[in-house]
C-alpha cells in the first residue's frame, strides 16, 4: 500500500506524534508499504529515513507556509492510496476534495486549543476543557469550525485515549468512525542502579523531574511557581527539566527571576530519559490537558516512583 503521512511534528523534533511516528513508519515499510511523509521543519542536515521526506519550513510567512504544504500534500497524495494525518488535517482536506483517497486520522489533542494558547487568542492557563465551553471572539470560532470539518471529513478518527476520544465526539464525529487506540509503552533498558544514576545526572538533594515537551499548556511554569514555596519547605530540592520546545527560554526566565533551583537539560535520548527517571524522587506533571499525562503516568508506573500533580497540591 502506497501511504501519505502527514504531519505537523516530525523527528527530530522533541513530542508524542514525532516519537510515534519515528517508531512506526520503518515498521510499515518493512511489512512491505511505500511511505512518502510531508511535515513542517527545516531541511538542512536531516537524518536518513527509510522513505520519502518533505519538510516545509516553518519560517514562511503563514499563509505562504499552509499553501507550500498543501501544495506538497497534492504531489505526494496523487501517488498514494490512503493517508495518515497526525493531528493537522487542514491541508489534507483540502486536497482530499479533488483526490477522494481513505484519510485516517490520529487526533492527540484539540490543534485550536494549542495555536490560541500559543498566539494568546485566549486567556493565559484557559485549560482544554474550559475552551470546549467558553464563548470565543470569532476568529476563534472560525478556527474551531475549520477543524470540525476537517476532522469530521476524516473515513477514520483514532484517538490514543478516551478523553481525547471524548474531545473529538464533542467535535461531532460520528461513533463508527472513532476508535480508541492506546500507544504502546516501549520495553525499558535494564534499570540502573538508583544511586549510580543519582550521581551521573549530579544529584545532591532531593530531585523533582518532569519530562516533556516545552509549550504553554505543558503547565511547567505552575512547578516553577511551586518551587518557590517547596524550597522553603524542602532544604536543597532541585526541579529537573528534560525536553525542549518554543516555551523554553521563556521558563528559564521566569525560574531565573523566581530564584527557583531549575535545570534545564533539554532534549536527551531515551536511555538517559530513564537515567533521570531513575535518580528523581519526585516524577510531576502539570498540564493543562489530560491527555499530556497518558505517557508519563505509564512512565511512573514502570519506575515505581510517585507521580505528583502539582496543580492539585497548589489548589490545596
Amino acid at each position: 500500500m502506497r501511504i501519505c503521512v502527514v504531519s505537523g511534528t516530525f523527528h527530530p523534533e522533541a513530542g508524542g506524534p514525532p516519537t510515534f511516528l519515528f517508531h512506526l513508519l520503518p515498521e510499515l515499510v518493512l511489512r512491505g508499504h511505500e511511505v512518502r511523509v510531508v511535515a513542517f521543519g527545516e531541511p538542512a542536515a536531516q537524518p536518513t529515513y527509510p522513505y520519502a521526506l518533505q519538510r516545509v519550513s516553518r519560517a514562511l510567512p503563514i499563509p505562504l507556509r499552509l499553501l507550500v504544504f498543501t501544495a506538497a500534500v497534492w504531489r505526494a497524495g496523487r501517488q498514494a492510496d490512503v493517508f495518515f494525518v497526525s493531528d493537522y488535517g487542514l491541508p489534507v482536506a483540502l486536497v482530499n476534495a479533488v483526490l477522494r483517497r481513505p484519510v485516517l486520522l490520529k487526533n492527540v489533542g484539540d490543534f485550536a486549543w494549542e495555536f490560541c494558547t500559543r498566539h494568546q487568542w485566549i486567556a493565559a492557563g484557559q485549560t482544554i476543557d474550559e475552551f470546549q465551553r467558553a464563548a470565543h471572539p470569532a476568529r476563534v470560532r472560525l478556527l474551531r469550525a475549520l477543524q470540525r470539518w476537517y476532522v469530521c471529513a476524516a473515513t477514520r478518527v483514532v484517538a490514543p485515549s478516551k478523553y481525547s476520544a471524548g474531545l473529538v465526539a464533542g467535535w461531532g464525529v460520528a461513533a463508527h468512525k472513532l476508535s480508541v487506540i492506546y500507544n504502546a509503552l516501549q520495553a525499558a533498558p535494564a534499570p540502573m542502579a538508583r544511586a549510580a544514576a543519582r550521581e551521573a545526572v549530579g544529584a545532591k538533594g532531593p530531585l523533582l523531574l518532569t519530562v516533556a515537551r516545552l509549550t504553554p499548556w505543558k503547565g511547567i511554569d505552575t512547578i516553577l511557581r511551586a518551587m518557590v514555596e517547596l524550597q522553603k519547605e524542602v532544604a536543597g530540592v532541585e526541579f529537573v527539566v528534560v525536553g525542549a520546545g518554543p516555551a523554553q527560554a521563556a521558563l528559564q526566565a521566569q525560574a531565573q527571576a523566581l530564584g527557583v533551583p531549575a535545570r534545564f537539560v533539554g532534549a536527551q535520548p531515551a536511555a538517559t530519559v530513564h537515567m533521570y527517571m531513575r535518580a528523581a524522587d519526585i516524577l510531576c506533571c502539570a498540564p493543562l490537558m489530560k491527555a499530556c499525562r497518558t505517557q508519563f503516568w505509564k512512565q511512573c508506573k514502570r519506575e515505581r516512583r510517585w507521580w505528583c500533580r502539582m496543580r492539585v497540591a497548589i489548589r490545596k
